[in-house]
């Protein structure tokens, strides 16, 4: 018997800073009994190769035990043709509530050394704002008007203001955050995060205490300072009542988003090159095959595996609002 038969849901794995914080933000936008007190961040879905992977079940409540295992069974048919059993799912998504103002930051474009002995690689990221508090920004790339000799002496200073590309926070504005270049969250953002791996990025600047000198400087070379590339990619507000696809995100090399906006139902399908991943942001909405069928919750995505094939995706209160998310192949 095949193990693949429908659409898979995740199950959350979620994230307590210690000392806890509050999440009330992030547990409202959830549901008020679905996030644990004071965890900020939810992984809706992770593999990494050291053991944390999320849990896997199918369309009826039966285990299929951690994703690193589901992929080390059925790697090609979950994941897509490319698929080589021995690495992680190559995508890993989360909710975050950002509570204070984080560093000025960045992933390497080449893989780098520290002397503490870390090694940070390149890591593509997409943001969608769920929520912002009014004061909340987002700062993504460099301005296009800023010479690289003003970036350099900016960015030895306590804080980097000025040459960067801030905007205000706004619900469904996204974000492509490609590796090298700057980026920035202040308190008030509630966002989801589509990455490769989840790994901490360079710390470039930071105003509440000082940067180790050397690591900055290897930061700096490992970072794009030459791209002036406009990373905001605003919602689209027209008011049409019918199904949409919206893309969102198709320069990334790696992987791509979609906005779908339900007001009914529509058919779709998967490709023997890559996985769906189904995430709900608005709405109630379903998903359905020839054999099974799987409610997608805010913190229960929908993993369509590669070999699915066709698939209907319907709103179960008269409109949903998701994001989907697939390799870039």
């Amino acid at each position: 018997m095949e193990t693949i038969q429908g659409p898979i849901k995740v199950h959350p794995i979620f994230a307590h800073p210690e000392p806890p914080e509050d999440n009330s933000r992030l547990a409202a936008w959830c549901g008020p009994a679905s996030v644990p007190t004071g965890a900020t961040q939810t992984w809706l879905l992770l593999d990494t190769m050291d053991g944390v992977s999320s849990l896997l079940e199918d369309a009826q409540g039966n285990s299929l035990g951690t994703l690193r295992e589901f992929c080390g069974a059925e790697g090609v048919r979950l994941v897509g043709q490319s698929f080589s059993g021995k690495s992680p799912f190559p995508v890993c998504v989360r909710l975050r509530q950002i509570n204070r103002d984080l560093p000025l930051q960045a992933f390497p474009e080449n893989p780098t050394s520290f002397p503490n002995g870390q090694v940070k690689r390149p890591n593509y990221q997409f943001w969608h704002c769920l929520d912002a508090l009014p004061q909340a920004a987002i700062t993504a790339g460099i301005k296009s008007s800023v010479i690289l000799s003003h970036i350099l002496d900016k960015l030895t200073t306590p804080f980097s203001d000025g040459f960067l590309q801030t905007f205000p926070a706004q619900p469904h504005d996204s974000y492509m955050i490609p590796q090298g270049r700057l980026f920035c969250l202040s308190a008030g953002n509630l966002l989801f995060e589509v990455m490769q791996h989840p790994e901490e990025p360079m710390c470039i600047s930071d105003p509440r205490k000082p940067v180790d000198p050397v690591a900055q400087q290897l930061a700096l070379k490992a970072a794009q300072l030459y791209d002036r590339q406009l990373l905001r990619i605003p919602n689209d507000t027209r008011s049409i009542q019918r199904n949409q696809k919206i893309p969102l995100l198709r320069l990334c090399p790696f992987f791509q988003v979609d906005e779908i906006r339900l007001w009914d139902y529509l058919h779709d399908r998967t490709s023997p090159a890559s996985f769906q991943l189904l995430f709900l942001l608005e709405g109630q909405a379903r998903v359905e095959t020839r054999t099974s069928g799987l409610d997608i919750a805010k913190l229960a995505p929908a993993l369509l595996p590669a070999c699915l094939g066709d698939y209907k995706l319907l709103a179960k209160d008269g409109h949903a609002r998701l994001l989907r998310v697939q390799l870039n192949v």
